[in-house]
Parts: structure tokens; C-alpha cells; sequence
């Protein structure tokens, strides 16, 4: 579990990399932007369509280093209405499940959708850039996020058999 943990922790240090490089490639392209534009009466050809690129790796990375962080949105309005634990870990390991098979199931789709997107080798549309680079994004950090999801489900049901002994 140890060795698994540290590649767990070794992809989220991957992350945080590229969704600040890609933080900093945006914020780069905006100054250049709204200096060009309004300093030096000049706006740059296609760079709205340069910042959708980093646009989407930071916000899908983002969406899957909450995965791992387990601080995206959840609803535990279970353990408001409900005091029995066996109840509430029923609920939290339905809630793993689920989150994992959706996330199994947009990967299947996604890949389709990007293996469709190899093929044809899609461009912008001012630009000519290839939308590969953006579509990939929507790959790559779902089937991270699959894997966390399933990482949650093995923690729940580890948790459970730490803390009451298996009974479940």
C-alpha cells in the first residue's frame, strides 16, 4: 500500500507541475495580450484561441487534483440525517462505486471521442492548431481521475475493516 501511495503521490506532484506551468503560460499570454491591446494599441492575431490550450489543461487538472485531494464536490448529507455507521459506510462505499463507474464509463466515451480526434487531426479554427492538444487533456486527466476514484473505493473499504474488523 505504501509503494502504491507514493505513485499516487508522485502523479499528484506531476499535476501540480503542469497545472502551474500551464497557470503560468496563461497569465503570460494574458499580459502580453492586454499590453498589446491597450498599451500598445495593437491586439496579437489568435491569442484568445492560443489561451484555450492552457485554459483546459489548468481546470482538468485542477478537477482531478480535487480528485485526489477528495476535495471536490460531495454531498454528505447522509451522516446529517443518519448516526449508524454501518449505514454511513454503506452510503460512502455506494457513493465510491458510482463515482467510479462514471468515471469508467466518460473514459470509454472520451477515449472514443479522442481516438476519433487522432484520426482526423482536427485544427482551430483562426489558428490551425491541433485540437489534439486540448482533447487530450479531457483524456488524460479522466482516467487520472478514475483511478483515484478507484483508490477511494479500496480506502473505504480499508478504512472499514481497520476501524470494525470487515464486518460490514
Amino acid at each position: 500500500m505504501a509503494a502504491i501511495r507514493k505513485i499516487f503521490n508522485w502523479l499528484y506532484k506531476i499535476q501540480t507541475v503542469f497545472a502551474v506551468f500551464s497557470l503560468s503560460i496563461l497569465c503570460t499570454m494574458i499580459i502580453i495580450q492586454v499590453f498589446l491591446r491597450y498599451v500598445m494599441n495593437s491586439p496579437l492575431f489568435g491569442i484568445e484561441e492560443m489561451e484555450l490550450f492552457p485554459i483546459i489543461w489548468v481546470y482538468l487538472f485542477g478537477g482531478s487534483m480535487a480528485s485526489y485531494e477528495k476535495t471536490h464536490i460531495q454531498c454528505g448529507i447522509v451522516g446529517v440525517f443518519c448516526k449508524n455507521e454501518k449505514i454511513i459506510y454503506i452510503f460512502a462505499l455506494i457513493r465510491d462505486v458510482v463515482c467510479f463507474i462514471i468515471s469508467c464509463v466518460l473514459c470509454y466515451w472520451v477515449y472514443g471521442y479522442f481516438a476519433y480526434c487522432l484520426g482526423i487531426r482536427k485544427l482551430s479554427g483562426v489558428l490551425h492548431l491541433p485540437l489534439i492538444y486540448a482533447q487530450g487533456a479531457v483524456f488524460v486527466c479522466l482516467v487520472i481521475m478514475a483511478v483515484f476514484a478507484l483508490r477511494d473505493i479500496i480506502e473505504t473499504i480499508l478504512s472499514r475493516r481497520k476501524t470494525y474488523g470487515g464486518d460490514v
